[in-house]
């Protein structure tokens, strides 16, 4: 579905600045600080850019998508030129038979929880899934009793703290099922517990609580009006869980129901941050479920820039004759005369790695990141684009709204066009150079990147040195030990 066929419903468009009242600020976004102190709340103040003039904010986008199979290319288009740093998506609807990297090209990490026997009672439909751009430092955070949830716990390092990102989807089947939100709220008390006084907590997901309505407060967040709200135990419990772990509601933009179906909860703090309709969906409109933004502002946001330029050893115009002659020249006895055999591994690996710096040149690899299909055109457009979405997101008003739709718009039109080019030209090429077709094929289905968890018996790992570890173990665990004779050997 195209987006720039339809026109998004009155009910969510945007007022040129949020008028104060008693409720709400003006014009206020989701500060993330790291002061010296020993706390870190969001405060309400205006976004701001760094001193580079570069916007210093995370910008999060959110939506129900009621299914990503029948627009897969669309969706793979989007990630590819993405204004957003993290997004997040319930109700994807993707199994095993389509690849992350497919969906993400190489711009983002995705992270998923598709819809299985060990989740749901259904077959299909389902699914939640983060996308973390890669210039972010985040690793997936999971425990074996969470299993039968459709949740993704995600945690992503800052300068000085973390935020815990979690995307859950709980089918309308399962609103009753204390089983499964005992098991969410034992999962909300254990990033809670691990979280320190600086880091922050945000929890997206499609509950489906219908009956629920809320109410706005003097400080901004929404608290359920008991008024006009129907309550069950399971509803009870889950609520109670996220007051225990000092998280409160901010979503109040309702879909054509006057509905919150999606909801947010974030750490407590003075006052809430706002979370606003996003300009425009990712790729299409869903009833019941409008797509909703969030920005994280950030005090360091250099050390989070991506690198545009990369470099790898050149190793056909290496000086082989030279390296050579240094290794005639080096005293091999300082590793066999070792005892250790991790020390004599690291001196040789060290050895090596020193002539290679020395020996090989390196070559920049400007264009590493460049799309098969993209133009000059098209990369002028995306340019434009992510000027257009920096600037609503600064003053969020309709002009700029509709600015950015218009080149959005356009990038969209162009981007499907192009790949549609590039594909026909490699069908084409399937009889005439069929070895560029399959390899245009391979990378499609290529996944990029190690496992950020790992699971050996009932032992869970989160970090490369305990993947290592886990590895140790399991290759050590097949072989016996036992006395050889001289005539074995």
């Amino acid at each position: 579905m195209d987006s720039g066929s339809h026109q998004t419903p009155a009910k969510v468009e945007y007022l040129p600045f949020y008028v104060p009242d008693d409720s709400h600020c003006s014009a206020i976004n989701f500060r993330l600080d790291a002061p010296s102190s020993s706390t870190c709340r969001v405060s309400a103040v205006p976004k701001s850019t760094s001193a580079s003039g570069h916007d210093s904010s995370i910008h999060l986008y959110y939506q129900n998508v009621c299914g990503m199979n029948s627009t897969i290319d669309d969706y793979m288009l989007a990630f590819s030129g993405g204004c957003y740093d993290i997004i997040a998506l319930t109700e994807t609807w993707l199994d095993n038979r389509t690849q992350s990297s497919y969906v993400l090209g190489n711009e983002y990490n995705g992270l998923r929880c598709d819809r299985g026997p060990h989740n749901s009672r259904k077959s299909t439909g389902g699914g939640v899934l983060i996308a973390v751009r890669r210039n972010l430092k985040a690793h997936r955070i999971d425990d074996t009793t969470w299993s039968n949830l459709v949740q993704v716990w995600v945690s992503i390092e800052l300068a000085d703290s973390n935020v815990f990102i979690c995307v859950i989807y709980l089918p309308p089947d399962r609103t009753r099922d204390k089983e499964i939100i005992d098991t969410h709220v034992q999962s909300v008390s254990s990033i809670a517990s691990r979280a320190k006084p600086c880091d922050e907590i945000i929890i997206f997901g499609d509950f489906n609580f219908p009956n629920l309505c809320w109410r706005p407060s003097h400080d901004g967040f929404l608290y359920p009006d008991p008024a006009h709200s129907t309550f069950n135990s399971c509803t009870l419990a889950l609520l109670d869980g996220y007051c225990t772990a000092t998280l409160q509601q901010i979503n109040d933009n309702t879909n054509e129901n006057e509905r919150c179906l999606d909801l947010c909860f974030v750490s407590c703090c003075d006052i809430a941050p706002i979370l606003t309709y996003a300009p425009a969906p990712l790729v299409k409109i869903v009833r019941h479920h409008p797509a909703l933004t969030l920005a994280l502002e950030i005090k360091n946001s250099s050390e989070y820039q991506q690198v545009s330029c990369l470099s790898r050893y050149d190793f056909r115009k290496a000086n082989y004759s030279e390296m050579i002659r240094a290794l005639d020249n080096i005293d091999w006895s300082i590793i066999s005369k070792e005892t250790d055999v991790d020390i004599a591994v690291s001196k040789f690996s060290s050895i090596i790695s020193g002539l290679i710096e020395q020996f090989v040149p390196k070559m920049v690899c400007k264009n590493a990141d460049k799309l098969p299909w993209q133009t000059p055109e098209l990369r002028r457009l995306k340019r434009a684009r992510n000027a257009a979405f920096r600037k609503f997101s600064k003053r969020r008003t309709l002009p700029l709204r509709d600015h950015f739709r218009r080149i959005n718009n356009s990038y969209k039109t162009l981007s499907r066009r192009c790949f549609s080019a590039l594909r026909r030209r490699m069908e084409d090429k399937l009889k005439s150079d069929p070895k560029k077709f399959w390899n245009f094929i391979k990378e499609q289905r290529k996944e990029t990147g190690l496992p950020s968890i790992m699971v050996s018996a009932n032992e869970t790992a989160d970090n490369a040195a305990s993947i290592c570890n886990l590895f140790a173990n399991k290759f050590s665990s097949v072989f016996s030990s036992e006395s050889l004779t001289a005539e074995q050997i």
